[in-house]
Formats: C-alpha cells, structure tokens, sequence
C-alpha cells in the first residue's frame, strides 16, 4: 500500500519552492529508520483517527442544538439503557463533542512526533507537544465528568441514575 522510496531531499520538513503566481507549500520528508513505520502512522491518522474524531465532534454537535441523541430510535431502545430527558442528551452531546476535539488534539501531536523525529534527546523539551497532550487530556477527562453526570434510564427497571449512582450501585451489589 505504501511504498518506501528514499527520495535526493534531506529528512525532515521543508518549504517547496512553488511556481510563479502560486502559494507555497511544505515537504516533509522521512527518510529515518522509521520512515515506513512513520507513512503507515500517518495513514492511520489521516483516514481513520481524524474522520472518527470528526465524527463525534459532528455527533456531539447535532446532540447539543436538537436535544436528541445521534443514534436511531430503534438502536437507542436495544440498549439497556437510553438518556431521560433533553438535558441529558445535551449532556451527551457535550461529552462526545470534548471527546471528538480530544483525539483531534491527540491526532495532530501525533503527527506532530512522526514528522520531527530525533534520535538524540533534544536539547531543550518541546513545550508545545505537551502543552497540547495537556489540553487534549484535560478534554477528555471533561468529557467523561460530563458524561458520568447524564442520567440514564434502566429499561428493565425504569431507574434513572446518572453514572456515578450506577458506578456506586455496581460496587454495592
């Protein structure tokens, strides 16, 4: 699928020199030890992590401004358990448009690593990769406290618990 040809140009990213009357545009180039490693990677990113996290962040939105959940009725009552009210799956949405904005962040560090790759430890650390694996963490976990906080009913019982009953009625029985 992806072929591995060492190509004149030196490793890393550079700027192309364009033809007159256009825009410039950047190269980057891995000819590394990891180079195939790396245009798999980067394939992964391209076309299955950041659709997915489009996806969510596309769910999570339609969620928040219509009040109803992305799922199919029909799929939504197969499930043990559906959202009670508008609120919850505005709370939902919430939740599944932090996780989306999350592997979005987690995606473009990533790719972020695969094209800058050193082999020796950097002389100073790269305070922009962790800021965003900071901020990309801090989203997630705020989609998951948002999602623990929309209730849920039982469609064996008809109990509406939010997540933390349901997690604190798990360890009970």
């Amino acid at each position: 699928m992806f072929l591995y040809l060492p190509s004149p140009t030196p490793v890393g990213c550079h700027p192309m020199t364009p033809p007159p009357g256009t825009f410039g545009a950047t190269e980057c180039n891995l000819d590394g030890a990891f180079a195939p490693l790396g245009n798999v990677l980067m394939a992964f990113d391209l076309f299955i992590l950041a659709p997915i996290a489009l996806l969510l962040v596309a769910a999570g939105m339609f969620a928040l401004v219509t009040a109803k959940g992305p799922l199919p009725h029909v799929i939504t009552r197969a499930l043990p358990r559906e959202l009670d009210t508008s609120r919850d799956h505005r709370l939902q949405g919430l939740s599944l448009t932090l996780g989306g904005f999350s592997a979005l962040i987690w995606t473009l560090v990533i790719r972020q690593l695969i094209l800058e790759p050193s082999s020796p430890p950097p002389p100073h650390p790269n305070l922009e990769n962790a800021a965003a694996s900071a901020i990309a963490l801090m989203f997630f976990v705020a989609g998951v406290l948002v999602s623990l906080a929309a209730r849920q009913r039982d469609h064996r019982t008809s109990e509406v618990l939010n997540g933390w009953q349901q997690i604190a009625k798990f360890f009970r029985d």
